[in-house]
């Protein structure tokens, strides 16, 4: 017997809303991420748990460093990712919700996304990235 799962569909997506403001490193900065289908006539996301699943956000920094290839000797750009929060569940309107603590933030620019993960009731379920 062959059993068929689906996922969520590939058009739900996260964006995350950060306090804007200018803050010191010791500062804990709010932050919010909306996960859902885009919905042009509200210009907002629309979120139904029963179709879409459940969700996880988890917020990252995301660095670049040259390095140098040890096999071609050449430099390439490397990016690595650094959680700054943990799991955050979605609730029912498709909110996760969370603290960035800014001294998690070393100084220079760095690039902050957010990443949703369903969840799965499968143990060997996994996503790739």
């Amino acid at each position: 017997m062959l059993k068929v799962y689906t996922v969520p569909n590939f058009s739900i997506r996260a964006y995350m809303k950060v306090a804007e403001r200018k803050s010191a490193t010791s500062l804990k900065v709010p932050v919010s991420v909306n996960i859902g289908q885009w919905n042009n006539s509200c210009n907002c996301t629309l979120y139904d748990a029963s179709t879409m699943g459940q969700w996880d956000v988890v917020v990252y920094k995301v660095t670049s460093k040259w390095v140098t290839d040890e096999e071609t000797g050449k430099d390439v750009s490397v990016t690595e990712r650094t959680p700054l929060t943990g799991d955050l569940p979605v609730n029912s309107e498709g909110i996760a919700t969370g603290e960035l603590n800014m001294d998690d933030l070393t100084l220079g620019s760095h690039r902050i996304i957010a990443v949703a993960t369903v969840r799965s009731p499968f143990k060997d379920f996994c996503t790739q990235t």
